[in-house]
Order: structure tokens, then C-alpha cells, then sequence
């Protein structure tokens, strides 16, 4: 064979070889390109189904706002056969076409700015209207463009619906809490002020009596109109103190030994009326003068105290108080009342903190009260920082401790005070008094003439706050005693009227008390910022009477 032959054949021969190895490279590429292309199907498929099963609303859309893709969800709700139906579609295509112009709005400021959004949003669904809460952010490209906007919705149609309701609930509620205060508030008015005139008549009726037979009557009359009046406050200052804010704390400073001998002297004639012996520990480490609520830690202790007494037939009653702890300039004190009563069953213990609450029933007439005295004391506790709490055993007697936070106290310096409440009137040249009282109540009428007689006093009535403003030109009254609820202008109103003439004529104001058949805690505050000096309670005493004149006419 010819060498050039061999040669041709060579080539031939590695051709083929090169040809078949080049062959066998695409088949082997093109099954792993098949291979590739099935992984990235799966992958694909695996995030579009990702995609189509998030919860919620989920699109995309161009920066001309045409859909780009979305979720199951949301070509369910704009009544679509597929999700893919929605790709080219606008706003102005879909069931909430209406709305249209706002949500492409809200998409332009995001892609305007590059600043996500986040907010509720109203749409027209094929299912009906609902409100979702929207998260709107902007989708860039490799170079990090803006090329359109990502949004995910959550429809929160039911939680608002649900707010909705507990508004609405809680708006009734309101309105019941109010009308029961306003409820309360007339009764205790509509109450107290007849109530007011049968106290008052027969503590008048029992000084013109003779015969001590009748003396008594009417003295037991006092006597059960004044339980009655009692029994009204109670109930009234539970519903108070249901209602406190923390602008009813007053915290001032005072002496804290002079605050528990007070107390002592309210209760001693109690022990020694029951022949018990009292014990009062006071630690002198604990300081002088402290920093708190003086009335509402009076409050506490005194019906602490009040019901240790009660309960305990012989033996021994002790207060202690003892300092515990400084902690950043506050000292706390532990306060501890403990009786060898009667105590208490293990079966009514979780309950005696309840309002109205009584271990022992009316009806066994055995103890007096109306179950409120442990509940006002708790509430007064825990409202000034403190837990009251207790151990008891029955025929053991009980124990009742706390322990407040408080400051420590300087001795209150004796200011002058400028305040129009401290100004005193003008003294008249005359030894017999002139009052003023504005009052509507026949019977509350009659109880002031009488103390007037008693007091030898001058009066003059009448009976609404008009009136009143005409007559006080015309008497240089000491003072004047006004109803808050008058027919007409109330007392606070006439109260007003008075003050403001008084600085535009430059006099003195005169004194102004107001008489209320109210709460008095809730009327306090109002008649004070109306510029009265002082308010009371019906039905006045004689010796309140007596303590206003000498107050005012001195």
C-alpha cells in the first residue's frame, strides 16, 4: 500500500475517532444539560408553589402598575381561573376596579421614593368587601433600578370587625358605668335629702320636747336616721373608691405619731366600753414626720382598728408600726393591727376583701356594719403602693399588715396663704350674724330657722341663685350658704357669678359654703374650683352651724 495511502487513512481514522469523541461530548452535555433543566423546572416549580400557597394577598406588579404575577389567594379573590390569568392585568381590571386609582397611588410613592408602606387598605373582592393591612416595597433589578413594586396583603376585615365590637361594647359599658354613677348620684341626693330633713327635724324636735319620754323618741329617731345616713355614705364611698385616680392621691407631709394618737383617741372609748386592753407599738427608728396620703392611711387603720374591735370580745387589741427597708431615699413602713377576736373560718377568708361582703349576716344582728370597711381599706392600700394582708384563725383572732412605700417628712411650715378659699370677709360692726342661705328644700328650710333662733342669728332665704344675686346688693351678709343643686343657675354657677363681680368691683369675697346631698368627694373638687371656701354635707348640725358662724363671723 502506497505510503500516501497510509497516511490518508490515518486521518481518517483519527477523524473519526475526534468525530465520535466529539459525539459522545454533546450526548453527555446534552444529558446533563437535561438533567439541568429538569432541576431548575423542579426548582421553578417548587417556588412558584411556594408562591401560589403563601397566605395572604401576593403580587407584583411593573413600574406602569400591570401584574406581573401573584399568588392562589390572590387570583381567587379577583375571581380568576389561574394565577396566571392576572399576568398584563391593571387595577382598573379587577373587582376592585373602584379603588383602583388609590392603590396604583400608593404603588408610584413607593416606587417614587424607594420607601416601603405600610397600611390598611379598602378593596372589592369577588368574595365582598374587605380591609386588608398592606406591606408595599420596591423590586429592583441586578443594577438595583426600580422596576415595579411587591405587595402583600393580609386581610384583617374580622379583626376589625372585631375592634369594631369591643368599641361598641366598650363604649355600652361606659355608658352603663355612667348611668349606674349617675344613678347613684341621684339616688343619694333624692336619699339623702329627705333623710337629711328627718335628722335634722328630730334633733330639733328633741330640744323643744320636755316630757323625756318624747325626748327619747326623738333621739332614737336621731339616732336611726343618722345609722341610715351612715349606711348611704358607706355604699357611696365604695363606689368612690372604685373610681380613683391617681390625681386623688394627695400626699403631703405630717406627723405620723400625732396621725395614730388621733386615732387612738376615735377608738378608746370603744376598748374601754369593751374592757380591752390596747397595745401601740411605735418603733423609734420609724421617722417623725413621713410623706403620704394622711387621710387615706387614716382611713385604712381606723377601719382596721374599728374592726378589730368589733370582732374581739375580751383580750387584746395592737397597732404596731415598724420601718423595714431604705431604698433610694423611701423608708418603708409596716403598719400591723392585730386582735384576739373571733377570727375568721378558712371558708370565707378568700372572700372578705369583697365589696359588701359579711362573714357575719344582718340578720343575726349580732355585728353592725354593711361589708365595706376591709374592701376601702384594701383599695386605699394597694393605691398608695402597698398589699394588705392577713392571717386568721377561728377563735384565735386575726392579724392585718401592710407595708407602704413612703418619704421622709419635714415638719409643714406655717405659710400665708393668698388663695381666694383663705381670704376672710370683711368683719361687720355688729354682734348678731346675717346669712345668706340659697336653698329650694322646705324641710332643710325650717332646721336652718330653728338653729338661727338657737343661735340668735340672722337669716334670710331664698330659693334659687337668681334671687340670691338680687339680694346680696342689698345686705352686707357675714356669709352665705348655698345648695349645689338649685332650680336655675346651680350653686357652682352662682358661686362663679359672684367671684367675678367681686374682682370687677375690687371687694372682698365674701364667704361661700356649699350644702350638697351628693357624695362629698365627688362634689368637693367642683365646688372648690368654682370658688366656694368649703363644702358640706347634708344635713347640717347645729354644732356644724355653730362652727361655720364662728368661723366666718368672728
Amino acid at each position: 500500500m502506497p505510503t500516501r495511502w497510509k497516511i490518508a487513512l490515518s486521518k481518517t481514522t483519527t477523524e473519526t475517532n475526534l468525530i465520535s469523541g466529539l459525539k459522545q461530548q454533546v450526548k453527555t452535555l446534552t444529558a446533563q444539560l437535561k438533567k439541568t433543566e429538569t432541576k431548575i423546572d423542579d426548582v421553578t416549580a417548587y417556588f412558584e408553589n411556594i408562591i401560589a400557597l403563601m397566605p395572604g394577598h401576593v403580587y407584583w406588579l411593573d413600574k406602569n402598575n400591570v401584574f406581573q404575577g401573584c399568588n392562589d389567594k390572590q387570583a381567587a379573590n379577583a375571581n380568576l381561573k389561574s394565577r396566571k390569568d392576572i399576568v398584563g392585568k391593571t387595577n382598573y381590571d379587577m373587582p376592585w376596579k373602584k379603588q383602583a386609582h388609590n392603590l396604583n397611588a400608593l404603588n408610584n410613592l413607593v416606587m417614587r421614593t424607594g420607601i416601603t408602606q405600610t397600611g390598611e387598605e379598602f378593596a372589592k373582592m369577588a368574595e365582598g368587601s374587605r380591609t386588608y393591612l398592606s406591606h408595599k416595597v420596591p423590586l429592583r433589578n441586578a443594577q438595583k433600578e426600580i422596576v415595579g413594586t411587591l405587595g402583600v396583603s393580609v386581610d384583617i376585615s374580622e379583626t376589625k370587625e372585631l375592634e369594631q365590637k369591643l368599641q361598641i361594647a366598650k363604649e355600652a359599658a361606659e355608658a352603663a358605668n355612667q348611668a349606674k354613677t349617675e344613678f347613684l348620684a341621684n339616688m343619694s341626693h333624692d336619699i339623702r335629702t329627705p333623710l337629711s330633713g328627718i335628722v335634722g327635724l328630730a334633733q330639733m324636735l328633741g330640744r323643744l320636747l320636755e316630757e323625756n319620754e318624747q325626748k327619747q323618741y326623738a333621739n332614737l329617731i336621731h339616732q336611726s336616721g343618722e345609722q341610715l345616713l351612715s349606711l348611704l355614705n358607706h355604699v357611696l364611698e365604695v363606689v368612690s373608691t372604685d373610681k380613683l385616680k391617681d390625681s386623688d392621691i394627695n400626699k403631703t407631709s405630717f406627723n405620723l405619731k400625732n396621725c395614730i394618737d388621733e386615732l387612738i383617741q376615735l377608738e378608746m372609748p370603744s376598748i374601754q366600753l369593751k374592757n380591752l386592753t390596747l397595745h401601740v407599738h411605735y418603733d423609734e427608728a420609724s421617722p417623725l414626720y413621713i410623706v403620704t396620703d394622711k387621710a387615706k392611711l387614716h382611713r385604712i387603720l381606723l377601719n382596721l382598728l374599728s374592726n378589730a374591735i368589733k370582732f374581739t370580745d375580751h383580750g387584746v387589741i395592737s397597732l404596731s408600726i415598724e420601718p423595714l427597708k431604705t431604698n433610694n431615699n423611701k423608708l418603708h413602713l409596716k403598719f400591723t393591727v392585730h386582735d384576739t377576736g373571733i377570727g375568721m373560718k378558712s371558708s370565707v377568708q378568700n372572700k372578705i376583701f369583697d365589696r359588701f361582703y359579711r362573714a357575719n349576716p344582718a340578720y343575726e344582728g349580732k355585728y353592725d356594719g354593711c361589708g365595706v370597711g376591709l374592701h376601702i381599706a384594701q383599695k386605699y392600700v394597694s393605691f398608695l403602693g402597698g398589699t394588705l394582708q392577713f392571717e386568721s384563725k377561728e377563735d384565735k383572732g386575726s392579724r392585718f399588715f401592710f407595708t407602704l412605700p413612703v418619704k421622709h417628712g419635714e415638719k409643714p411650715k406655717v405659710e400665708k396663704h393668698t388663695a381666694i378659699t383663705n381670704i376672710p370677709h370683711q368683719q361687720k360692726n355688729r354682734t348678731t350674724p346675717l346669712i345668706l342661705i340659697v336653698e329650694d328644700n322646705a324641710v332643710t328650710l325650717k332646721i336652718f330657722e330653728s338653729y338661727a333662733k338657737t343661735l340668735k342669728a340672722k337669716i334670710k332665704f331664698v330659693e334659687n341663685g337668681e334671687a340670691a344675686l338680687k339680694l346680696m346688693p342689698l345686705h352686707n351678709f357675714d356669709f352665705l350658704i348655698t345648695d349645689i343643686g338649685l332650680p336655675g343657675i346651680s350653686g357652682y354657677q352662682l358661686t362663679e357669678i359672684m367671684r367675678d363681680q367681686e374682682k370687677t368691683s375690687k371687694n372682698k369675697p365674701i364667704p361661700i359654703v356649699g350644702l350638697t346631698a351628693h357624695a362629698l368627694r365627688d362634689a368637693r373638687e367642683l365646688c372648690i374650683a368654682s370658688g366656694m371656701n368649703d363644702v358640706i354635707n347634708k344635713p347640717i348640725s347645729l354644732e356644724k352651724f355653730q362652727s361655720l358662724i364662728n368661723q366666718y363671723c368672728p
